[in-house]
Formats: structure tokens, C-alpha cells, sequence
């Protein structure tokens, strides 16, 4: 998605389409992101990590390269749609993988890497779109992921065995659909899986409406607004790197403590401001960084406490935590959007709200010891 926001002027140009029209492009990709994390759980835990991951690559190879050569805002929106289905593949299977090799604190740990990586690629992706379009134009995007795809087909090929347990899973639609039923009626998968829904959907509501706020209201430029973004990526990455490093000697359960605590200050402390009638970039950067810090924190040990209980589950357990965060933050994107009434408010009392709700969430289940290490 990164890589092609600077695209999006470019692509209208090429095919004289509409503003609504090439938001499509984004769309399409979003439409398949979700399509694809409901296959994705049940067929990794049927078929296997490494099967369904050399085929999504495949698939995803060959929907970027219909993208490079479109001929239609159709066809790429197609293809766009395609791309995402394969595309959520890749971090689906990525926390199947480590709950098949580790479990508990050494999960949460090596989720924490790969929180990391994740959260560079917001910040240097559209850095390398906006160069490849001034440079060759937005096919030159495309080819990109292309290459990419295929780069890292051969690297699974060639070096990533097979890491899902022996016994697998049902495709039938009625086992399906009881897994999910036991998942969700399960203490250890629902507690920490709440705590992720109320900061995914304090990061969505942020993303989805915070350009709203930042540029008409406040009267930033778009550079400067991405350039705040970036700044907030920052709480994130330190909140990554602080979970990484601290959760084997402090422990899961501590680290959501303290990831909740400080979403909570984070939220209530942006809603105070808006509140208030502080209009400024720092009272949406700082408390907005904070609540960054806990979600970069909160998400690798919210991950491994939920999917370490039901190793034979984790490709279904991976995909309905993404589902459910996916569905509520959306959810909560689009009220905001049609409550937004020219102020901060809004948005600053929807992080509140999530950060209070979040830290409400995990002192009831601490109490219930719902964040207990699971049996290796």
C-alpha cells in the first residue's frame, strides 16, 4: 500500500480517471486483504505454512505483473485486489511460523522483530514510490514488487521448511466455523486478542481521519503531515524495541500492563488537549507517539499470549485476530469520519476512549490470570 500512495496522481493521469475512481486502486487492495485473511488461517493449518506460502508468493508475483502491464484503471484495480489477497498471506503465516517454533516470551520476543521490520516500511516505502515515479514512472512501482515477489519466492523455495504440526486441520466449513467458536470462547485467545482490537482500532481511527485534522484544520502542508507521521512512527519503533528487549526478563503479562498503561495515558492525555481547545502539532504528536509506543509494544506479546495456547490452531488463531482488528478499526474509521465536526475532538475522544478501554480490559482479565504463560 506504502509504495503506492505517490502513485496515485500519476495513475489517474495515465488513465484520465476520476479522484474517486483511482482511490480504487487502494481499495481493491484493502477489498483483498480481507478476503484473503478469512482463506488464509484455515488453508495454512490444512495444507501447511510452507505450501500456501510459496503459492501466495506465486500468485502475489503474478498479480503485480498484470499491475505493471495494465492497460486499464480495470485491470490494475483487479489485479490490485488480487495482490491483496496474496499479499496477507505473508504476515498471517509469519506469526503461524513463530508459534510453531517458539511459544510465550521467546514468541513475543521474535514477534517483536518482525513488529520492527514492519514498522520501517511505512517510512521508507513511499520514500522509494516517490522516487521510482519521478524516476520511470508508477509501472516502475509495480515492477518492483515484482522483482520482490519473485526474490523472495526463490528464498522460500530454497531455505524455509515446513514448521505446522502433523496433525492438520479441516477444511469442512462446519469444523471451520467451530474453531472459530472455540476461539473465541476461549480466555486465553479473547483477552489478549480484546487488548488488540482497542489499539488497532485507536491506530485506524489515527490513520484513516487524522488528515482531516492536520491539514485543513491545522494548515498543514501534505509534507508536513507525512513528516508527522513519521515522527509518531517513531513511538512505535521504540515501543517495539523496548517489548523486544524487556518482555523475557519482565514477562507477557507485565508488558501489557504496562503497553495498556500507557495507551491509556497516551489517549486520555490527546483527548484532554483536544478537549481543551489545544489546536497544535504537538498536542497530537506527543500523545499520539505515546499511544504509538504502547501498540509497538502491546502487539508481538497481545500475539504470542494469544496463539501460544492452540499450536494446532495458530494459521486460524493468526487470521481471526487480523480479522477482528481489521473489521473494528474500519468500523471505528468510518463513524469517525461521518462524526467529525471540524475539530480535533472527535478523533481525540476515539483514542481516549481506546486507551481506556484497553487498560479497563487488561486489569479485569489480570485478575483472572487470562495472560498466563501456556505449556510450551
Amino acid at each position: 500500500i506504502d509504495s503506492t500512495l505517490p502513485a496515485l496522481p500519476a495513475i489517474q493521469q495515465s488513465f484520465s480517471a476520476s479522484a474517486g475512481e483511482v482511490q480504487m486502486v487502494l481499495g481493491g487492495i484493502m477489498m483483498g486483504f480481507v478476503t484473503g485473511q478469512i482463506a488464509a488461517g484455515p488453508l495454512a493449518d490444512r495444507f501447511g505454512r510452507r505450501p500456501m506460502l510459496i503459492a501466495a508468493l506465486s500468485v502475489f508475483f503474478a498479480a503485480s505483473l498484470a499491475c505493471a502491464l495494465s492497460e486499464s484503471l480495470l485491470v490494475l484495480c483487479t489485479a490490485r485486489f488480487v495482490q491483496g489477497c496474496a499479499a496477507v498471506f505473508g504476515p498471517v503465516l509469519a506469526r503461524a511460523i513463530v508459534r510453531d517454533l517458539h511459544a510465550n516470551e521467546a514468541a513475543a520476543r521474535l514477534l517483536g522483530r518482525v513488529t520492527l521490520a514492519f514498522a520501517i516500511m511505512p517510512i521508507l516505502m513511499p520514500l522509494l514510490g516517490g522516487l521510482l515515479v519521478t524516476w520511470e514512472g508508477w509501472r516502475a512501482i509495480f515492477w518492483m514488487h515484482t522483482i520482490f515477489a519473485l526474490l523472495l519466492l526463490a528464498a522460500v523455495v530454497a531455505r524455509l521448511p515446513e514448521t505446522a504440526p502433523q496433525n492438520r486441520q479441516s477444511l469442512a466449513l462446519g469444523a471451520i466455523l467451530r474453531n472459530y467458536a472455540y476461539l473465541l470462547g476461549q480466555k486465553k485467545y479473547l483477552a489478549p486478542t480484546l487488548l488488540g482490537v482497542c489499539s488497532s482500532m485507536g491506530v485506524f481511527a489515527f490513520i484513516t481521519n487524522s488528515a482531516l485534522v492536520v491539514i485543513p484544520v491545522l494548515g498543514f502542508t501534505p509534507r508536513e503531515y507525512a513528516l508527522l507521521l513519521a515522527l509518531i512512527m517513531i513511538g512505535y519503533i521504540s515501543g517495539a524495541r523496548v517489548g523486544t528487549r524487556h518482555v523475557m526478563r519482565q514477562g507477557i503479562p507485565r508488558m501489557l500492563t504496562i503497553a495498556s498503561a500507557c495507551a491509556a495515558a497516551g489517549g486520555v492525555l490527546m483527548a484532554g488537549l483536544a478537549l481543551a481547545g489545544i489546536q497544535s502539532a504537538g498536542a497530537i504528536v506527543i500523545p499520539m507517539a505515546i499511544f504509538m509506543f504502547s501498540n509497538g509494544m502491546l502487539t508481538p506479546s497481545s500475539s504470542a499470549a494469544a496463539l501460544s495456547p492452540f499450536p494446532r490452531l495458530a494459521g486460524l488463531a493468526s487470521a481471526l485476530q487480523m480479522i477482528i482488528q481489521l473489521v473494528g478499526g474500519t468500523a471505528l474509521g468510518l463513524g469517525l469520519s461521518l462524526w467529525f465536526d471540524g475539530t480535533s475532538v472527535p478523533l481525540a475522544a476515539a483514542i481516549g476512549i481506546c486507551g481506556l478501554a484497553q487498560l479497563g480490559l487488561e486489569r479485569y482479565y489480570a485478575r483472572q490470570r487470562a495472560f498466563a504463560p501456556a505449556p510450551a
